[in-house]
């Protein structure tokens, strides 16, 4: 009896001691699959983006942000009646009961996405419901407070918060963050325990990025583009300005446009940013090209003449005429081809160039290469290889033939306004950590120079000419501002890219002000439109209203005082002397036109953009040192934004200055 008692302990002791030694091992011994089946049991793996960086203006003002919402899932193990569930979710989902079953009765998944993003009311009731398996998360999702505005270039986010077009699509790694994938715990019974956007709070949050845009100035120019487009009945407008000094793009728009938020359900015609990505014929904003490889030459100055054959050229079969019947223009200066926008007096000065110094210049100035811009789909435009049969050259010289943007227009246009630096043009200035750290910083690129002082001096003063009285550009002048531009007026290609279409024009200016210390500039293209069709009647008055607009905005004096404070009357007279043109002005306030010649040194203003605080006071200290007191103003902190009174007015006696700084711009 007692030797059974013995074994039995035995038995038993050596029953616990195995107990023993295993719970020992599965304690202390790794082992992969029961770490596998526990994971399995108590964790749920959840992949969020992060929070989504803002895209903001110049001055700070959101134009795209992240908001927190509710996004909806599922963990079908969990759910006792899928049938029932599906259809009381059904109307409050906006999905079919099938649809969700089939989601719900995967129950070998642990996370189905049910619905993303959802409405305060309708989470609400699904939390009321309290029922296993339905969980909510908080994420980001990417809103658009302005709307419609700048949505061709901002672009839009997928559903999975990735960028697919526009600058989202182009900064898309910097904006998004890095991916997450986050362990979800949950209890013995499977029921998260972490709910209710603290998994979102674990991500990282991606750049926001700073663009050049002025979000005024882009919700005047969306406005008069609009404008435009419903008056002349047109296909499309674009518009876009520029700061010629920098390359930035301050504005950029087309109409019609669409919601950002809703830009997953637009037609992609109407997504596309055309001002980047079409190529069009630009017609006679084109001619100052052939002046500027005349200049280059140095033999052909503004006041050479050329005879411009009573308005028709005969080369080989084909005769060139002028864009109306009615002009028949004698014997014209450069300028004069210019102002009056003359098809023949340009064909003339482009054969008198040659074909290969005028290419030369046409390449030099950015056309037919991409400009380097920081936006996707950019387009080079389109020059036929090869030498050109003299029709064609003629057709070149005055804006046919060729395929451009309207990028490229408005960057050749500011490297005539900057003294002859071609800028890469650019939108997003800076970009900046979540926790407020500049990462990188975007500043003036020049790419080459493409003319020299004094040639882009001349240009401008005879694009100043052309919106003179009698000129072309009249209609873009601004009231107390000298505008220096040109018109444009291009008939459209056909679809296939063959011939012309009958009564379809491409209406367009392209220019800058003021042009003796230009800020912006500025270029208008109305497709097709059907009332007017000249550049002169239905773009140039657009030009004229966002010239105002922005200058206004600026705070930049008039330069032009008449009795009625406005420019009234013809402001520039051209002389002939040695071979130059020669401008005088007509200001009371001055002009600062270093070409300028036959007059009396007036003391002007200095510019003093781009200056820190010590520079301004030492500048201003040796104006006081030999001329009358001036008093000083400074407002903010950095580099100097812009000044009051403007750079080249009139020093008058006792001065106020008032100087802004880029902080309080």
């Amino acid at each position: 009896m007692k030797s059974r008692v013995i074994v039995l302990f035995l038995f038993f002791a050596s029953l616990l001691v195995l107990v023993a030694l295993r719970f020992f091992y599965l304690q202390l011994i790794p082992n992969q699959a029961l770490e596998r089946l526990r994971k399995n049991q108590y964790l749920t793996i959840v992949s969020l983006p992060p929070q989504r960086g803002k895209i903001l203006d110049r001055r700070g003002e959101e134009l795209a942000t992240s908001v927190a919402s509710n996004s909806l899932y599922a963990d079908p193990s969990l759910v006792k009646s899928p049938r029932s569930l599906a259809r009381k979710l059904s109307p409050l989902l906006g999905l079919t009961s099938s649809d969700l079953l089939e989601k719900l009765n995967v129950t070998s998944k642990k996370f189905v996405w049910l619905k993303r993003w959802m409405e305060g009311a309708t989470v609400k009731e699904i939390k009321s419901w309290h029922e296993p398996g339905l969980v909510f998360i908080e994420e980001g999702k990417r809103a658009y407070p302005n709307q419609s505005l700048f949505s061709q270039t901002l672009g839009f986010v997928g559903a999975d918060g990735f960028g697919l077009e526009g600058i989202e699509k182009k900064y898309d790694s910097e904006l998004k963050g890095e991916l997450r994938t986050l362990p979800s715990r949950r209890d013995a019974r499977g029921r998260p325990l972490i709910v209710n956007g603290q998994l979102f709070e674990l991500s990282a949050d991606g750049a926001s990025l700073e663009t050049t845009i002025d979000k005024e100035l882009q919700y005047e120019l969306e406005r008069q583009l609009e404008i435009v487009t419903k008056i002349q009945n047109a296909d499309h407008t674009m518009g876009i300005i520029q700061d010629p000094n920098t390359g930035e793009i301050l504005a950029m728009a087309n109409y019609p446009s669409f919601e950002s938020s809703l830009g997953s359900q637009t037609p992609s015609d109407l997504r596309r940013n055309r001002i980047v990505t079409d190529i069009f014929e630009p017609g006679s904003t084109f001619k100052v090209v052939a002046v500027a490889a005349a200049m280059k030459t140095g033999r052909i100055f503004p006041n050479s003449k050329y005879f411009c054959e009573n308005g028709e050229f005969k080369i080989g079969k084909h005769i060139i005429h002028e864009a109306e019947a009615k002009h028949s223009y004698g014997w014209l200066t450069v300028a004069e081809i210019l102002e009056l926008s003359s098809n023949v007096g340009s064909t003339k000065i482009a054969f008198d160039v040659g074909q290969e110094n005028y290419k030369n210049l046409v390449k030099n100035f950015g056309f037919f290469a991409k400009t380097g811009i920081d936006f996707p789909g950019e387009a080079a435009g389109l020059l036929v290889a090869g030498r050109w049969p003299d029709h064609l050259f003629s057709n070149v010289s005055f804006g046919h033939g060729i395929g451009v943007t309207a990028l490229q227009m408005v960057n050749a246009y500011s490297a005539i306004a900057n003294g002859g630096r071609l800028m890469r043009p650019y939108i997003v200035g800076s970009i900046i950590d979540s926790d407020g750290h500049i990462l990188e910083k975007h500043g003036p690129q020049m790419i080459r120079q493409v003319l020299n002082q004094k040639e882009a001096g001349l240009l401008t003063l005879m694009l100043s000419g052309a919106t003179q009285d009698g000129a072309t550009g009249v209609m873009a002048r601004v009231d107390g501002y000298p505008v220096a531009g040109k018109t444009g007026t291009a008939q459209k290609v056909g679809a296939v890219g063959r011939g012309y279409l009958r009564h379809a024009y491409i209406s367009s200016f392209a220019g800058f002000v003021p042009s003796h210390n230009p800020q912006f500039t500025i270029y208008i293209a109305v497709d097709n439109p059907k009332k007017d069709f000249y550049g002169s009647q239905v773009a140039a008055p657009v030009f004229q209203k966002m010239a105002s607009f922005a200058l206004h905005r600026r705070g930049f004096m008039p330069v032009f005082v008449t009795e009625n404070a406005t420019e009234n009357k013809r402001a520039t007279v051209y002389e002939k002397t040695k071979g130059l043109l020669l401008q005088k002005s007509l200001l009371k306030l001055g002009e600062s036109n270093s070409l300028v010649s036959d007059r009396t040194e007036v003391p002007t203003i200095p510019d003093l953009k781009g200056l820190t605080v010590r520079e301004v006071s030492t500048k201003i200290k040796q104006l006081n040192a030999s001329q009358t007191k001036i008093e000083l103003h400074l407002v903010g902190n950095g580099l100097v934004q812009s000044q009051f009174p403007p750079a080249g007015a009139k020093l008058e006696k006792n001065q106020k200055i008032k100087v802004y700084f880029k902080d309080e711009i």
